[in-house]
């Protein structure tokens, strides 16, 4: 890849912790935050750490059947996140590219989205953490996203999800997790 490119690089752990998923998953979520609560109940330590792992089973349905195409996704986004060149996965110390994963945004906050063969988003994600800032753009550029009255978005390390056309709740969300 240039040198000059622009990256966007997460880390394998945080792949889908804060992510859209359609609103018909609506079962899958509730159940999995109960799951996840009572695991972290039972196993957060005094320090903040974990004794063990919880790895969530996939969605039985991800965003690839509301057809949402790369080219449909970027022309939403690119108002108020810029595409970046290319994405990195930073996994065990190593960087891999990841020519499946979307990304845009900077340093204040990214959106990730991965493609199937035919170009359609199958799942958006975003970064961990950002700033007032990143959520000032997030406030903006969520609600335009392709299907948003359909999306729920879902927080797993803050054990928090909502429909994404909540936007009192979206706004009250981003503001939380920025002061975090």
């Amino acid at each position: 890849m240039d040198s000059d490119a622009r990256l966007a690089f997460f880390h394998e752990d945080d792949y889908c912790q804060i992510q859209l998923l359609p609103t018909t998953e609506e079962q899958y979520v509730a159940r999995e935050m109960e799951r996840l609560a009572a695991f972290v109940a039972e196993h957060r330590q005094p320090d903040g750490t974990f004794d063990s792992i919880y790895i969530r089973p996939e969605p039985t349905q991800n965003l690839t059947r509301l057809k949402i195409s790369d080219a449909v996704l970027s022309l939403s986004v690119y108002p108020y996140l810029l595409r970046f060149d290319g994405v990195v996965v930073v996994s065990d110390g190593q960087h891999q590219p990841c020519p499946t994963i979307r990304a845009w945004g900077d340093d204040s906050i990214a959106l990730f989205a991965t493609l199937n063969k035919a170009s359609l988003v199958s799942e958006i994600f975003l970064s961990r953490t950002w700033s007032a800032e990143g959520a000032r753009r997030a406030a903006a550029v969520l609600p335009e996203l392709p299907e948003a009255d359909r999306l729920l978005l879902v927080d797993w390390d803050r054990l928090k999800w909502f429909k994404l056309s909540d936007l009192h709740t979206l706004d009250q969300y981003l503001r939380e997790a920025c002061r975090e």
